[in-house]
């Protein structure tokens, strides 16, 4: 029970009071207008809804991949679905592709690989919608000059400082083919700047690029993997620190012995760097590893101020994203697979919410398809929303789907429940200004709440003075 004034109930009798819901709730998946296999990458807000990218096939070749590009409203429901291809070139968007400028313009990257006769084209592509998610230009990236011999492909996109643009991903030189990591400096036109290129410390590994962030001092931390060919096992996710200018300063290790997942970083609150990454704690064999949900935060010097392990070890638990969320704290994405044969889905989805010291808040596994031991629920990126929930985005398939990939769209609350008191034991507090304990002064409906609740001060049956009773 709240207690509260008792001018409260005197300055709201007359008119009922909205107030502003939680959240949005919805748990849906999509068919491509494609009419083949689809799945989501990542997403971002928008002023009615979400933007949601990821890849499907092609209506004439199911294999060959195009953008599928989800415009939804906040309900999930879809508003329109833009597909970017063609049958000459295949379209990939990059693990974090989109950039929203202030002027609500957005930027979002990928890769396009050209096929010829004697050799595959791999560029990056930087492309460029307006707020009524028209294209206003797009740009590719990469060693145009014949013979090719290099190619380029994108990871995430960030915007700058000094309001330029910041890819990373990866460069792989035909001469040895030994894997670079790859940042580049564009302007906002789409004019390239710089092109930096990093090689791993070992030169039997290659190395690429994942993720990137700006750093207080004006330079970049990235999350980097490097690994030998067909050595899985070897893995090592990184954090490589660079200047300003592109100049390596430092790199970490921030895994361990066994077959690591790739990293994602994100910003800390002050001014540090905050590394995810699944690390393997045991093997079976050189490809079944068994990893545990790990955040470790590194100052600039690249000194390891406190890691925290969560959960369970899992079978192939991967890593989605991280992100800082709205309320001083991050939010965590991925997935984790289930012992086949078991009443559980084969793979779900899980979400973990901690706080700015890395205490963890909440942790929930997340399903589209979970009546089959064979179905699979992925999940690739999270973003906080504006109700202060989450929305996130993936693919499922399975039985249900006839082994045909599906894109999936979540969103759920603070709590992260994709209906509203989903086993939090949430509930709604009924406001007593008397004190009485009863919660009879007001009525709130509706519930579950949607979007908006209305509260309305209960006015009881009048009962005479002595309670009904007869004076004789």
């Amino acid at each position: 029970m709240i207690k509260t004034n008792k001018i409260i109930p005197y300055i709201i009798i007359l008119i009922p009071l909205m107030l502003s819901g939680q959240s949005y709730y919805f748990n849906e998946i999509y068919q491509s207008s494609s009419y083949t296999w689809s799945a989501m990458v990542s997403l971002i807000e928008t002023g009615d809804g979400y933007i949601v990218g990821g890849v499907t096939g092609h209506k004439e070749n199911e294999f060959w991949h195009q953008l599928s590009i989800l415009h939804l409203d906040k309900n999930g429901d879809l508003i329109n679905e833009i597909l970017i291809g063609d049958t000459i070139s295949e379209y990939y968007f990059a693990n974090k592709p989109f950039v929203k400028v202030p002027d609500e313009d957005i930027y979002f990257t990928g890769t396009r690989i050209t096929y010829f006769e004697d050799f595959n084209h791999y560029e990056i592509s930087l492309n460029k919608f307006n707020d009524e998610y028209d294209t206003l230009w797009t740009k590719y990236y990469g060693d145009n000059i014949l013979p090719i011999d290099s190619a380029y492909g994108s990871r995430q996109i960030i915007l700058t400082t000094d309001t330029n643009f910041l890819i990373v991903g990866t460069m792989v030189p035909e001469i040895d083919y030994r894997n670079n990591m790859l940042l580049m400096k564009i302007d906002g036109d789409g004019n390239k700047i710089s092109e930096w290129l990093y090689t791993h410390p070992n030169s039997n590994y290659k190395l690429n690029g994942y993720s990137v962030i700006e750093t207080p001092d004006k330079g970049y931390a990235v999350g980097a993997y490097g690994y030998i060919f067909g050595f899985s096992y070897t893995a090592e996710p990184m954090v490589y620190k660079v200047d300003s200018a592109g100049n390596e300063e430092w790199h970490i290790y921030i895994g361990g012995p066994y077959f690591d997942d790739i990293p994602c970083l994100c910003n800390s609150y002050d001014g540090n760097i905050i590394a995810a990454v699944c690390v393997a704690d045991s093997m079976s064999g050189n490809y079944d590893a068994y990893r545990t949900i790990t955040v470790q935060k590194i100052d600039l010097e690249g000194n390891m101020l406190w890691e925290h392990r969560y959960c369970s070890s899992n079978f192939d638990n991967s890593i989605g994203n991280i992100r800082k969320t709205n309320d001083g704290g991050y939010i965590l994405c991925g997935t984790y697979f289930t012992a086949p044969g078991a009443l559980t889905p084969w793979r779900s989805g899980w979400m973990l919410k901690i706080t700015a010291a890395g205490d963890s808040l909440w942790f929930r596994g997340y399903n589209y398809y979970y009546s089959d031991p064979d179905d699979e629920n992925y999940l690739y990126d999270v973003i906080p929303t504006n109700d202060n929930g989450y929305a996130a985005c993936g693919q499922v398939f399975g039985d249900a789907t006839g082994w045909v990939q599906r894109a999936w769209v979540l969103k759920v609350d603070s709590m992260g429940c994709d209906t509203p008191g989903c086993a939090t034991g949430t509930f709604v507090k009924e406001l007593s200004p008397s004190g009485g304990g009863r919660g009879e002064e007001f009525r709130i409906w509706p519930n579950p709440v949607r979007e908006e609740f209305w509260v309305k001060p209960y006015a009881p049956p009048l009962v005479p003075p002595n309670g009904g009773k007869s004076s004789h």
